[in-house]
């Protein structure tokens, strides 16, 4: 098991590494270590909080859609708060 972990740990320092396959191999290692949380997380980042609420303010952001104004120098807001990320 130790030799997994470190390759796991070396494909994480590594410069071109994909984050998909990383959390692939920790959802391996945590279902084999029987780490229900972490492997929870991991499911988790790679499909999907289950609702905002228990989406974590990482994967959060504050967005502000505007559009220009013809006669005004000033731009109509159409929708200000944060929506939920989920990297594909």
């Amino acid at each position: 098991m130790s030799s997994i972990v470190i390759d796991l740990q070396d494909e994480i320092l590594s410069s071109n590494c994909d984050i998909v396959q990383i959390l692939r191999r920790a959802h391996v290692i945590a279902v084999k270590l029987g780490l229900k949380e972490f492997d929870q997380w991991i499911s988790y980042e790679l499909n999907g909080y289950p609702d905002q609420n228990a989406c974590p303010d990482y994967r959060k952001v504050r967005v502000l859609i505007c559009s220009p104004c013809r006669r005004q120098r000033i731009r109509k807001v159409f929708y200000r708060g944060s929506c939920h990320v989920q990297a594909k």
